[in-house]
């Protein structure tokens, strides 16, 4: 008998993307945070940006203002909170970067697979 399937980059993070989007929409931070690689980091929005790196107990402090960030999507300000709650599934376009970086940038949200599973590991914000 063969071994199942991986799943393709486009399957298994759109699975993980409705999962991630459902629990930032319920305020369920104990499950965010359940889909987030520690140490979490942070990086400014230029690119001399130095990172910065945050445990899970600074992540509870952190995430309201991730949520409020602007994604930078186009001239209106905009939060990455309804930018989330705007998209209920992402093109292919967007997922399609995961070939090429190895991550899928949503907004300012990036995530990465870590140990053969997707997680939220930066968000490219400024303090």
């Amino acid at each position: 008998a063969s071994a199942p399937a991986a799943p393709t980059t486009e399957s298994g993070f759109r699975g993980y993307w409705r999962s991630f989007r459902d629990a930032v929409l319920a305020n369920d931070v104990p499950m965010v945070k359940t889909m987030t690689k520690f140490s979490f980091e942070t990086r400014g929005t230029q690119d001399a940006s130095p990172l910065k790196k945050h445990g899970a107990r600074d992540f509870d402090l952190l995430y309201p203002r991730l949520l409020q960030a602007d994604p930078k999507t186009g001239p209106l300000r905009d939060s990455m909170r309804e930018l989330i709650w705007r998209k209920q599934d992402l093109t292919v376009n967007e997922i399609g970067t995961a070939d090429s970086l190895g991550e899928i940038h949503v907004g300012v949200f990036v995530f990465r697979r870590v140990k053969n599973r997707w997680a939220f590991v930066r968000a490219n914000v400024d303090d």
